[in-house]
């Protein structure tokens, strides 16, 4: 709300009958400017004058009157300019507003609600209490316990399935192993070499089994340094 008056005030600022800049609510052609632009913003001209005079009722009641015409209220320089205006043109100006005001209008009472109507036809049944009366008490009653089933062994593990030894993965296996012998131990030493994953010391035990049944004596041996014994 005081952004939207603060773009008014500043708009009207920019009127040419407020040759300073500065908003006077003592000085007509400043309320004048300032009615205009509220009905160029679409408020009828009835409400734009009632906003202009509440902004000015009261502040300064004796240099004030009320035009006939309009009930535009016009604030005065003195009491002498009131008084010699008031001569001057007489019947153009009055003391009491001539615009009969609206009365503020009551709000209008809240409907009282409708009355409840009894439900028609029997009442609905009401359902059994479950358990047995003692002593005014409810006991609830258990479910008849059955033979409890016996929960099933937990499964062996699974062995590992050992690959076919084909001709094929033999010489494959061999061809690693000895590229394993043949790795120069700077190159090892010279990086950095990561811990070796569980899995992969499971699938070297078994290429070490497979060295020590073929009589793979140097990679049995180079195998073992990285399985636990």
């Amino acid at each position: 709300m005081s952004r939207i008056v603060d773009e008014i005030f500043g708009d009207v600022c920019l009127d040419e009958r407020i040759s300073d800049g500065i908003f006077r609510l003592g000085e007509e052609a400043h309320m004048n400017a300032l009615r205009d632009h509220l009905i160029k913003r679409g408020l009828a001209l009835e409400d734009a004058i009632t906003v202009t005079n509440k902004m000015l009722e009261g502040k300064f009641p004796e240099r004030q009157v009320y035009r006939a015409e309009d009930g535009i209220l016009v604030t005065f320089p003195t009491p002498q300019h009131k008084a010699n205006a008031m001569k001057e043109n007489p019947g153009k100006y009055t003391e009491k507003n001539p615009i009969p005001q609206a009365a503020p209008k009551e709000p209008a009472p809240e409907p009282s609600p409708p009355p409840r109507l009894a439900p028609s036809g029997p009442a609905p049944a009401q359902p059994e209490p479950k358990g047995i009366q003692q002593g005014g008490n409810l006991l609830a009653i258990e479910p008849p316990r059955g033979p409890e089933k016996p929960e099933p062994p937990p499964a062996p593990p699974t062995p590992p399935t050992t690959p076919p030894n084909t001709p094929e993965r033999v010489a494959a296996e061999k061809a690693v192993v000895k590229q394993m012998i043949n790795t120069d131990d700077t190159a090892l030493t010279s990086r950095y070499v990561p811990p070796i994953p569980e899995s992969c010391i499971k699938q070297l035990a078994i290429l070490r089994e497979h060295a020590i049944s073929r009589g793979l004596k140097e990679a049995s041996d180079f195998l073992s340094q990285y399985v636990k014994s």
